[in-house]
């Protein structure tokens, strides 16, 4: 399973097969490697895969919780929710949560899912959100390539009109390896050919570029049936659910940064973030499904304490979090370390937490702004300041999660922790690691990144 727009698509199993066949292993069937849009071809592949391990006798797909993918969205009797079937949820709310004076947006946007039980979740899940692209970006495409609106295109088998496509079901705001190759193959470029080949500066053409900078860097004179195939079909988003069922039955709440940036010359916009920016309250409804996410859950003992680490909208699945245990009979200790630019105009959440605090559902809260100082301060800094209280937490059996931006923030923090578990437990480098990395296995640290 794989994403083609990566860079190495599927290449970890293509590794393996490569290597078992080296060593004279027998394949007893082919490899498939999987797009995002996967369950076509699984649905094929899987009874024949099957079947190889039957005496290859074609069977039906077993009964498996490892094939749940395949066979959750048939189980007769149970609404069949899912990205390709999304719920169109009422929007309830819709706030922003930042101050005067921030040069940034967030929003709080709470959907009714009232009814539908399709759309249960539990703290830690996200929802798969299903947007458009706006008419501004549509009509800078359509400028660019010269295509009419009208024509008619076949989108999955449907015949509809190029604007409409556009729309609702390509893929416009950002470029890919594989948008890039499909390009290279209906209208070679020798000049974009090149850029390909040298990883490093490919990687920093692709981003924060879109499908209007490709035809205009690279232009040609492209068909609309070629332009459909050549784009990739227009993908959810998904975001880190921010209410508890408990807390808001029927409701699912999102956190959402709202993206805009000027690149390469022209004002960008996120596609799901700027969708959900302009939806109006009881007038429209958003496609919603629920994407399950077991690698981050709160302990099943309630009492089990808890640190959760995040910045920016990495705060959502714990605002899901205290609210769940805020109506819990006797929860455990909890602490909130959560970081953001400024404490007037960035404080996401700040009289809820105030009022957990209050009522003891969280224990404590440390906060980082990192631009209210000349020093800057992160959460990773206000971990370590900690660290000897952390250390003692872990020791006392708590879970330790981490939320939010993988590059930097996240792999800070993990740093920092490995430096407090080699500090404060007296252990070597190589004895923290090995405790890190039980905590991992054990489900006790776990990491929603992105």
């Amino acid at each position: 399973l794989g994403d083609s727009s990566y860079f190495h698509f599927c290449k970890a199993g293509i590794d393996f097969d490569n290597q078992l066949e080296k060593l004279g292993a027998k394949r007893v069937h082919s490899r498939a490697t999987l797009d995002v849009d996967f369950e076509e071809t699984v649905d094929k592949w899987l009874p024949d895969a099957l079947a190889s391990f039957e005496g290859g006798v074609a069977t039906k797909p077993v009964s498996n919780p490892e094939f749940s993918f395949v066979s959750s969205a048939k189980k007769p009797g149970t609404p069949s929710v899912s990205k390709n079937n999304p719920f169109k949820a009422p929007v309830l709310h819709k706030v922003g949560l930042h101050g005067r004076g921030s040069d940034r947006q967030t929003i709080h946007i709470e959907l009714s899912t009232e009814n539908n039980p399709g759309l249960n979740y539990q703290p830690g899940d996200a929802a798969g959100i299903l947007p458009v692209n706006t008419t501004e970006l549509i009509n800078e495409v359509l400028a660019v390539t010269g295509l009419d609106a009208g024509t008619i295109v076949t989108i999955n088998g449907k015949d509809k009109k190029l604007e409409e496509a556009l729309h609702k079901n390509l893929e416009l705001s950002k470029i890919t390896v594989d948008v890039v190759k499909r390009y290279l193959e209906s209208y070679p470029n020798e000049t974009l050919a090149v850029l390909t080949t040298d990883a490093e500066k490919f990687k920093s053409y692709l981003d924060g570029r879109d499908v209007v900078d490709l035809f205009t860097d690279y232009p040609a004179d492209i068909s609309a049936e070629s332009l459909v195939k050549i784009l990739r079909p227009l993908q959810p988003r998904y975001y880190s659910i921010s209410s508890s069922p408990k807390a808001f039955p029927g409701e699912v709440h999102l956190t959402v940064g709202v993206v805009q940036y000027h690149h390469a010359g022209r004002d960008k916009k996120g596609t799901c973030s700027n969708y959900l920016s302009d939806v109006l309250i009881d007038d429209e409804t958003v496609p919603v499904f629920i994407e399950p996410n077991p690698g981050f859950r709160l302990p099943e003992n309630e009492q089990t304490p808890i640190i959760m680490v995040g910045a920016g909208t990495g705060i959502a699945p714990y605002r899901a979090f205290i609210q769940h245990r805020d109506l819990s009979e006797n929860p455990g200790k909890s602490w909130l370390f959560f970081g953001n630019r400024n404490f007037e105009t960035e404080f996401l959440y700040q009289t809820e937490w105030q009022d957990f605090l209050k009522s003891g559902a969280l224990t404590r809260m440390d906060v980082a702004f990192s631009r209210d100082s000349d020093k800057k301060v992160y959460v990773q800094d206000k971990l370590w300041e900690n660290g000897e209280e952390i250390y003692q937490w872990l020791e006392e059996g708590a879970h330790f999660y981490i939320c939010g931006d993988m590059k930097n923030m996240a792999r800070a923090v993990q740093d920092n922790l490995l430096k407090i578990v080699e500090k404060h437990g007296l252990l070597s480098k190589e004895q923290a690691q090995e405790y890190v990395d039980n905590l991992e296995k054990t489900k006790r640290l776990q990491l929603d990144v992105y």
